[in-house]
């Protein structure tokens, strides 16, 4: 299985990067309408600056976290390209980051 091709469910076809975060964006803007209706979740191209200086930068697709209020509260999540994290580590790795980025910015 390929980078860009991600199975969710046996009966369902790969999804494609992009698919993949759009569903992951669509899950993301649910949890924080729950706990934050003021952030915004949008899928972004981004350059990763690895903190291994032996490993170069590169573009990928990540989600971008903003705060229609509080521009110190946005913050870019790459994700686990499985169906199972989405279905059962997502949620709680979002709340986290969440959790933690707004306690750094209070």
């Amino acid at each position: 299985m390929g980078f860009e091709e991600i199975p969710t469910k046996k009966e369902e076809g790969p999804l494609s990067l992009e698919e993949y975060y759009r569903k992951a964006r669509n899950k993301a803007e649910s949890i924080m309408k729950e706990i934050d209706k003021d952030i915004r979740v949008e899928v972004d191209n981004v350059i990763v600056t690895p903190d291994d200086k032996n490993k170069d930068e590169y573009r990928t697709l990540a989600l971008r976290f903003k705060h229609i209020s509080n521009p110190s509260l946005t913050w870019t999540m790459e994700i686990k390209q499985s169906g199972n994290y989405l279905e059962n580590e997502f949620r709680n790795a979002v709340i986290k980051i969440y959790e933690d980025r707004k306690s750094e910015v209070e």
